[in-house]
């Protein structure tokens, strides 16, 4: 998808902008889709979507005799509640954006930016 969503920021800039305003208009919006990205990923890290599993195991075989002696395991596991609930509040956050750019934002400015606009 970045073959499309990389092409964005030039088609708007040279609607929306005048000519020495394009190249940063295209780069906010190139680095915009960067940090986007960065925080809907890093938002994995604050979230905790494993649970740890305690099981009791026998340690060797001599320890079989005394059965008083056993080893506590910790494994992870994925908690699927908790990422059903992250990856629903990410579909949440992105639904409400289609939905303000849709009513909010225009396909051209009311005025043109320059006489390239125009054409």
């Amino acid at each position: 998808a970045q073959t499309f969503i990389l092409s964005v920021p030039p088609l708007i800039s040279s609607v929306w902008f005048g000519k020495h305003e394009r190249g940063m208009a295209t780069s906010i919006g190139v680095v915009g889709n960067k940090l986007g990205v960065a925080f809907g990923l890093g938002g994995t890290f604050l979230m905790s979507l494993t649970t740890t599993v305690q099981e009791g195991q026998q340690q060797t075989k001599e320890d079989a005799r005394d059965e008083g002696m056993q080893q506590i395991t910790a494994t992870e596991e994925l908690n699927e509640e908790a990422l059903k609930n992250y990856l629903c509040m990410q579909m949440a956050i992105s639904t409400l954006a289609l939905i303000l750019v849709y009513l909010f934002v225009q396909n051209q400015p009311p005025s043109p930016s320059s006489s390239e606009s125009m054409l």
